[in-house]
This record gives C-alpha cells, structure tokens and sequence, in this order.
C-alpha cells in the first residue's frame, strides 16, 4: 500500500466538487493521485470533466494529516485493506462502472476478483418460501467455484451470507457503513465469521454511521461485483430493484425467483420477469445455463466451514425452555429467560438462521424438526 498516493487520494475526495466520478475520470487521465497535483492548470482544464469549481479547488489543494492518520492506524489496528482504484487488487469487475467507489476498505480473506460471482438480494421481511428459496440455492451451489455477494442487510441479504457459509461457500458482504460498526446489530457474529471465509466491503471510512442515503450507495457495489444478480423476494419499490436496475444498466445478467401474484413480496419479482429484464430461476442450474458455466467437476475444494459447534449461553438458554414446553411466545421467552428484549431478538434470529428453532406465526417459536 502506497500511503503517499493514499494520503493525497483521500485528500482530495474532500475538496468541494470532487467525487468518486470525478475522481475516477482524473486517474483515468493522469493514472495517480500525486500526478493530478502535479498537473498545471492549463493541461486540467483542457479536460471537460474538470468543472472550474473542479480546477479550484485543485489549485487550492490543502491536506488534513490529522483525520487521515488516525484512520490509516486505524486499519492498520483492524486489518483492513485500504484498496485505491490503481492497485492491483482493485476488483477488476468495478473498473468499468463510471461512479464506482475510487477507494476501497476490505476486511476479509476472499478475493474481489473471483472466477464466478452471484449477488443473492432481496427484502429484509422475507417469507418462508423465501427463506426456504436461498437454503435449497445454496445447498446446490455447494462445490461450484463461486462467490456470493450481498449486502448483509436483515432478511434474505444475511440468509444468503449464513447459507453460503453453511455450505462452503466463500461470501461478500458490502455495507453501507463503516468497518468500526455493525448494522444490523444482530448480524456482528455472521459479520465475523465472515472474515474467515470471505469479506466485508465498504466505501466508508470508520466512523461512518447506517444512513439511510448510503444504501443505494452501496447497492452500485453490490451490483458491479456480480456477473449474475439474483432477486429472491421483493417489492415493486424495494431496496433489491435499484440493485437489479443497477445490474442491468451495468449488462450484468439478472434473475429472479417467481412468486404467487397477489402478495406483496412476489411483487417485484415478478415484475422484473415480466418486464424481460430478468430471467426466470427456479433452480440453481438456471444460472449456471444462464452463464453458460459448466457445473465444477471432480473433487469438491475444501473449504473450512466457518460454523459455531456449541450454542451461546442465550442460545442454549433459549432452546432450554422451547424443549420444555412445544411452542413459545416470545413474550414467554422474554419473561422465562430474563434476556433483554434485543438480546432475545438477536438470539431467536441466530437459532433461526441455524435451523434450530421454527419462528411461526403470532411469534411464537418451536425447535426444529
């Protein structure tokens, strides 16, 4: 890591009028960040791009040591790798989307430039059919030289990670926020594991709190990672539709999983298909056919599933109660165990992600099968 380049790099990501697209387009021109303070006023502003607040605020180039140091310790503390749009390791599949991040914050194993990758999306309030949808994916999946990607989002984003890893899976998550936090809370476990057997993903630098605006933000990344953008469960208007549009304004190939017309879930979904701007997929092997990518053959590379063995003290606590008693409310729960309301929240989704409880209707909960 060049921190010379770096330095002035997100230096310049702070001057008024200065953007990832901006940006972008000046290292297209002059390659690093140190050329472009090099370059004089005359060859910037022969460059149509370069806006005159543009070349102010070049001219008047000013660094802040301060913030920049203490977020390269930072990474350095946390492991995290700092990825500018010219290094090597910048995901190749990015290069070509025009606003893409210029700057990169990874924590993980996995690498962004894998042979396959498949982006699972979808909405956080999924179903059962949903659920059911992403686990059956992913089981089939098991052994093809694939990565998934998805935006570690509650719902079918954290279904997709936790079954990818149940099966071998190596998983992106791409957050809206910084590497210092977690959002959802519940998801800080998967979050970690997935540092084992994948990455998480960012534009932000720590500090940088969930914010509503930064979602879409992150989608583009999701969406420029992916050769194959798969839609589980969504509305008309969902979070999942600006990735897909997205994807298919990049021409990346997207699918997604039919459901019953009439419910408010199955809406977008359905839509895409309609609209031919998705394939329909019922089955793992239509995307393979989709993409025209043979099944791996052989032996199964072994991965090392990153999987807890032994329930957590809430957990085991929890599953106490239920094989006590056939069903619970989660009220019953609350009052049995003495957890904490978000606890108890955070646990029942953990046991539920792993198939050890049944959440059903009325929020009432058993142990599974």
């Amino acid at each position: 890591m060049n921190t010379t380049e770096i330095r002035i790099h997100w230096n310049l990501l702070q001057l008024p009028g200065i953007g990832h697209y901006t940006i972008n387009k000046l290292l297209d021109t002059f390659h690093l960040p140190s050329a472009i303070l090099e370059a004089g006023r005359k060859e910037l502003a022969r460059h149509a791009f370069v806006t005159e607040k543009v070349l102010r605020s070049l001219l008047h180039y000013k660094e802040d040591h301060q913030f920049i140091d203490r977020e390269l310790e930072f990474c350095d503390r946390q492991q995290i790798r700092v990825i500018p749009r010219y290094d090597d390791s910048y995901p190749r599949r990015l290069l070509p989307v025009e606003d893409a991040p210029s700057l990169l914050f990874y924590k993980g194993c996995a690498s962004l430039d894998p042979a396959r990758t498949v982006a699972v999306i979808g909405t956080r309030n999924h179903t059962d059919y949903g659920k059911q949808v992403v686990k059956e994916l992913m089981k089939t999946l098991e052994g093809q030289e694939m990565t998934i990607v998805s935006g570690l989002a509650a719902g079918i984003d954290g279904l997709a990670h936790h079954y990818a890893l149940q099966h071998g899976l190596p998983t992106i998550g791409v957050l809206g926020h910084g590497l210092d936090t977690m959002y959802p809370a519940q998801h800080t476990a998967l979050a970690q594991r997935m540092t084992t057997q994948g990455g998480l993903l960012t534009e932000f630098p720590s500090g940088t709190a969930a914010l509503k605006p930064n979602f879409p933000l992150r989608n583009r990344i999701v969406a420029g990672l992916s050769d194959f953008i798969l839609v589980v469960e969504t509305k008309e208007r969902g979070g999942a539709m600006i990735t897909a549009r997205l994807g298919f304004g990049y021409n990346r190939e997207i699918g997604a999983v039919p459901g019953n017309t009439g419910r408010e879930y199955s809406g977008g979904c359905n839509l895409l298909i309609k609209s031919d701007i998705a394939h329909l997929v019922e089955h793992s092997n239509d995307i393979l056919e989709i993409m025209s990518w043979a099944p791996s053959n052989g032996e199964k590379k072994v991965i090392q599933k990153a999987l807890f063995t032994e329930l957590t003290a809430a957990e085991q606590l929890v599953v106490t109660h239920l094989q006590k008693t056939k069903q619970l409310h989660f009220d019953e729960l609350l009052l049995q165990t003495q957890l904490s309301y978000a606890q108890l929240s955070s646990t029942l989704l953990n046991l539920e992600m792993q198939d050890i409880i049944i959440s059903l209707p009325g929020k009432r909960y058993q142990l599974g099968a």
